[in-house]
């Protein structure tokens, strides 16, 4: 059903601006991240949609399963026709049970607990969404917000300094094949690690100053968002 979505939406891609699939809303816009280094590997969505989950046991088969291979189905399904998808929201929301002026120690201190449990839930929901390429997502609560932001913002700073080495290489080496005439064929890596900074500069992380500095990328090859007009730039 999903590769038959996939190719209706190819053949009328002009008319979508997006796809829902209900809750949770599986609706994001491909791209496995980069690796970064330090966090567990990323299988490609192909790998995760060849899976077979009827082979193992429910104690066997490993939190999210199910929901990542539907997700993965979208990404092979509607990858290539522009669509941006969003992953869907967190239902617990960080809210605390007890309310009042005069609330007890023990309220309190439940309060608390609640609150922040839901928060690092949230939290974690955000990260795997990331390192899963679900690059947007939705909210319920304002309480949300500064988990949102904190996740967003670490996924991308945290790796900041890997794929700001990879990329300025990535250009120096392409550009040095190409001065040989050496066949360079990973323009797709090179593209992954251009996308990385400019999801980064989208959800503020980021300056461009910065980008461009750490990658000797001019401000005028990053905003093209191409790398390999980047390729024909430094060809020139």
């Amino acid at each position: 059903m999903m590769v038959a979505a996939g190719l209706f939406v190819s053949a009328a891609a002009a008319r979508f601006a997006r796809a829902q699939d209900g809750e949770p809303d599986l609706t994001l816009h491909g791209g496995v991240p980069p690796d970064r280094g330090g966090g567990p590997a990323v299988a490609p969505p192909a790998a995760i949609v060849a899976a077979r989950p009827e082979a193992a046991t429910a104690a066997e088969v490993p939190w999210g399963f199910y929901r990542d291979r539907q997700g993965r189905m979208m990404q092979v399904s509607f990858g290539g026709t522009g669509i941006w998808l969003s992953d869907g929201a967190t239902n617990i929301m960080p809210v605390a049970p007890h309310r009042g002026e005069n609330l007890s120690a023990e309220q309190i201190a439940e309060n608390n607990a609640v609150v922040h449990r839901a928060w690092k839930l949230h939290y974690d929901h955000c990260r795997h969404s990331l390192a899963n390429a679900f690059y947007q997502g939705w909210d319920l609560h304002p309480g949300q917000l500064p988990t949102r932001y904190a996740a967003v913002f670490t996924f991308f700073l945290e790796g900041l300094d890997a794929a700001s080495e990879r990329l300025k290489n990535f250009v120096e080496k392409a550009a040095q094949a190409t001065l040989v005439g050496d066949v360079f064929d990973d323009a797709a890596t090179g593209q992954g690690l251009l996308n990385y900074f400019l999801r980064a500069i989208n959800c503020g992380a980021i300056t461009e100053k910065e980008a461009t500095k750490r990658t000797s990328i001019t401000l005028e090859e990053l905003r093209a968002g191409s790398f390999v007009k980047i390729l024909k730039n430094r060809q020139g």
